[in-house]
């Protein structure tokens, strides 16, 4: 704005100049033309040419100037070396900040187990996400019977509200399908989105993944994927990635069943 201001008042002065010696010329008047063309007129013309060539030349160079760039220290054969990067996005830091919060948290302490109906459990947080106000967006295929294993109820929940959440922000839908065995319960979350390239698979799971690499480098799933997989491995079970059927990612969650976990009791002793 002040830019333009300051481009318009050299206009300005520049055209008041030339209409002051106009009406010189006009009217035979020798005492105005001579004020029009005096040293100091000249010079304010003179200046106010230059004024207005600057002004414009400056907002030239800011809008066809490459875009900034910072640079970043990397480690490199034990030294140091300088490399530019793009300047992140403020929505990206923000992005980052808040998966450094996340994962800056103690991950629950599985130090008490009991009796879990995992089918009932995992219904309870299908049911918690809203499911019944939009039942297109999160579905539930397979009704197994009643499935028993030894978990920290609340760890376990978290477990399921992390997929489901992941699985709803990365995609407009998800689908959950539920699978068992005589000893592990299978619980398969699909998604429609993007999927996740093999390269990033492992990598999904991983803290550096969330905190080195910028959003908009990395695909669209929470950080919280990270404690998920802990917690399911402090309950003997684990967390996989695949592509999944609908076009996204598939999270697959293993669990072992009471029985198997009654079986590996007995022969410890």
């Amino acid at each position: 704005m002040l830019e333009r201001r300051g481009v318009a008042g050299c206009i300005f002065a520049l055209f008041a100049t030339s209409l002051v010696a106009l009406v010189a010329i006009e009217r035979n008047d020798v005492a105005i033309f001579d004020l029009a063309l005096s040293t100091p007129m000249l010079v304010l013309s003179v200046a106010a040419i230059v004024a207005a060539a600057c002004v414009l030349y400056r907002r030239y160079t800011r809008r066809h100037a490459p875009r900034a760039r910072f640079p970043t220290l990397i480690v490199v054969n034990g030294g140091l070396s300088l490399a530019e990067d793009p300047v992140p996005e403020v929505d990206e830091l923000i992005h980052m900040l808040d998966d450094a919060v996340v994962l800056s948290r103690e991950v629950p302490v599985v130090s008490r187990l009991q009796a879990v109906e995992l089918t009932g459990l995992l219904k309870e947080q299908i049911a918690a996400h809203g499911t019944e106000a939009n039942p297109r967006q999160l579905t539930l295929t397979g009704t197994p019977p009643p499935l028993m294993t030894l978990a920290d109820p609340a760890s376990l929940s978290r477990v399921f509200q992390i997929l489901i959440r992941n699985a709803l922000s990365a995609g407009s839908r998800a689908m959950l399908r539920i699978d068992h065995g005589t000893s592990a319960l299978v619980v398969h979350v699909d998604d429609n989105g993007f999927g996740l390239p093999k390269s990033e698979r492992e990598a999904v799971f991983e803290r550096a993944y969330h905190m080195e690499i910028l959003p908009s480098q990395r695909s669209n799933h929470c950080a919280e994927l990270v404690i998920a997989r802990q917690i399911a491995r402090a309950h003997d079970g684990d967390i996989t990635v695949s592509a999944s059927p609908e076009g996204g990612a598939r999270f697959t969650l293993r669990l072992p069943l009471l029985l198997e976990q009654e079986r590996t009791l007995q022969a410890a002793c």
